[in-house]
């Protein structure tokens, strides 16, 4: 005898990066190296603008900013505002890990030296002359770690920057919720 109940049609199985937005995000996050930062932070308009009260026409006239409107010149809304909302969101996830690791790098060093030298002080001025170089080495590599994550922060930051720009000369309004909730 066979089981005459019908069985149920599986759901077609859909990949995470299928999303036509993901080959556009990784086109347009190109545009913004992290390690070119510091050569772009001293030649691009960009760079020169923050003197002055208008920080944003320089940005329109960075060389990044034009390949992110000739990027996006032929896309439609939804593919735009579905790029627009990932860097979004990618700014914000930005910012939760740079907060995260500067409470972790400033919380747990100061607090356990604070605490070491509460205790037993002699020993915790001892060790600090002893492993000076040391300490010294974990200091410089906690500060280098910050600058690179603060960088990253400071680019995830211009893609939405730019993105805004190329909304507004579109005239497009934010539809996400992503877009529209405070930061």
């Amino acid at each position: 005898m066979t089981d005459a109940t019908p069985t149920a049609k599986a759901a077609p199985r859909v990949r995470p990066l299928d999303h036509p937005v993901w080959p556009l995000w990784r086109a347009y996050k190109r545009l913004f190296p992290t390690p070119g930062m510091l050569i772009s932070g001293a030649t691009t308009p960009g760079s020169w603008g923050w003197f002055g009260n208008d920080v944003v026409s320089g940005l329109r006239r960075n060389p990044s900013t034009a390949k992110a409107f000739a990027l996006v010149h032929d896309t439609s809304p939804d593919l735009f505002n579905a790029l627009s909302a990932l860097a979004t969101l990618n700014q914000r996830r930005q910012e939760l890990g740079f907060q995260m690791l500067a409470v972790f790098y400033v919380t747990v060093p100061v607090t356990l030296f604070v605490s070491a030298g509460e205790i037993a002080p002699e020993a915790t001025l001892a060790f600090a002359r002893d492993q000076a170089d040391t300490l010294f080495g974990m200091v410089a590599v906690v500060i280098v770690t910050t600058l690179i994550y603060l960088a990253s922060l400071w680019r995830a930051r211009q893609m939405v920057q730019v993105l805004d720009l190329i909304r507004l000369e579109r005239g497009v309004s934010p539809v996400s919720t992503v877009e529209l909730r405070e930061g």
